[in-house]
């Protein structure tokens, strides 16, 4: 159930507005770069079973120094108590907000 959940909030975050809203924060932060990092890597081991030759390629490019497939790699637990409730009806609530913006420019 978590891990559909996850994939959803990947689906609706790591988009053009999210990578144009952090753009800087990306350029100069490594702690940013390593959590984006972290959520790519787990959300394609979440898709692998699904998706397997695609989770695959995007692996290799991601760990380009390791040969090791992503099909070989532990299938982890997702960390409930890094889920913030706050942080989850904002990000919620800027949802609703880009979708009525959407509809309102008509795309």
């Amino acid at each position: 159930m978590f891990s559909l959940y996850l994939i959803f909030v990947i689906a609706k975050f790591l988009n053009n507005e999210y990578l144009r809203l952090n753009r800087d924060n990306l350029k100069n932060s490594s702690t940013s770069l390593s959590v984006l990092r972290y959520v790519l890597e787990l959300s394609i081991l979440h898709l692998a079973p699904v998706l397997p030759f695609l989770t695959e390629h995007f692996n290799l490019k991601l760990n380009s120094d390791s040969n090791i497939s992503i099909h070989c790699k532990e299938f982890t637990n997702s960390k409930i108590q890094w889920i913030n409730n706050t942080y989850v009806t904002q990000s919620n609530y800027l949802m609703q907000v880009i979708s009525m913006i959407r509809r309102l420019r008509g795309i």
